[in-house]
């Protein structure tokens, strides 16, 4: 698949588009010229990619609260640690991404995890961010769903503290009934890979 401007390069050119808009509007208002047709084909074409669309409707069903129950394995073939917690997704930014707040307890501690999620028009793909007070990482994954909005699969990596080697992970949401998704988190260092979290969200 051809690689359509980056995230950066978007914003960019949002900067440069909003600057015509200014120019033209000054220009406009003192009797000069308006925008080069090219210029306001192009300022249409950004704004029509600024605009939620399909698949920001398929992440419309994580929105709300959410009780869990977590499992997780620190090693493969190791017993599972239980834990619970809580969960609210909402929308920010007039419906373009998914504000996730996640609280609970893990090995006795308070734990808080932040993570946004989104799908941009321009490089046709969900992106991700995930972070928490466990760490200072912020994690980027990117993906794609099904036709249906019923499983979506995100790809991220991040370092391993202790070897300096680079761990891949790939979650997968699949949901159950409108009401009931599930979260499995698969980990893989060199050629291993292993189901390290699955969590069940029902809604509140």
């Amino acid at each position: 698949m051809n690689r359509k401007p980056s995230a950066i390069a978007t914003a960019a050119a949002l900067t440069l588009v909003f600057s015509a808009v200014s120019v033209g509007s000054a220009q406009e208002s003192a009797g000069e010229p308006e925008m080069s047709p090219e210029a306001q084909a192009e300022m249409a074409a950004w704004m029509e990619l600024a605009q939620p669309g399909e698949h920001h409707q398929h992440l419309q069903a994580y929105a709300g609260k959410w009780k869990t129950q977590i499992k997780m394995w620190m090693a493969p073939g190791a017993e599972p640690m239980l834990n619970e917690s809580t969960a609210e997704a909402e929308w920010i930014m007039d419906g373009r991404f998914l504000r996730w707040e996640q609280t609970g307890e893990f090995a006795g501690s308070p734990y808080t995890g932040l993570g946004y999620d989104g799908y941009n028009n321009a490089d046709g793909r969900y992106e991700s961010i995930y972070m928490d007070n466990f760490g200072t990482l912020m994690v980027l994954y990117t993906g794609e769903c099904s036709d249906d909005g019923k499983t979506r699969v995100i790809q991220g990596s991040f370092t391993n503290p202790m070897e300096g080697a680079t761990i891949e992970q790939r979650n997968v949401y699949s949901w159950i009934d409108d009401d009931h998704f599930k979260m499995e988190s698969f980990m893989k260092m060199g050629d291993e890979e292993y189901k390290q979290m699955e969590m069940l969200y029902e809604r509140q």
